[in-house]
């Protein structure tokens, strides 16, 4: 019978463990970063769309034009002055 002897794995050296925990990290924040601005691109074409929906709605009448304050009478300013 042969006797087995236990030999160390150490298929991957501590500089391949980390580049390859780098990568798994990279690769997670770049999913994270399209996630977020998908989100955001879709977000975005929803107000977009939602202002132009308004502004069709909401189209201003020719305004008014405003009055033109009154000039006050000496006899009006006097009235008002005394009371």
């Amino acid at each position: 019978m042969s006797e087995s002897v236990a030999v160390p794995r150490s298929n991957a050296s501590k500089a391949d463990k980390a580049e390859a925990t780098t990568r798994a990290a990279n690769q997670i924040m770049s999913a994270e970063v399209d996630a977020r601005e998908a989100k955001t691109r879709k977000l975005r074409e929803a107000r977009m769309a939602k202002e132009a929906a308004e502004a069709e709605v909401a189209v201003p009448a020719a305004a008014k034009p405003k009055r033109k304050p009154k000039a006050r009478t000496k006899a009006a300013a006097s009235a008002s002055a005394a009371a």
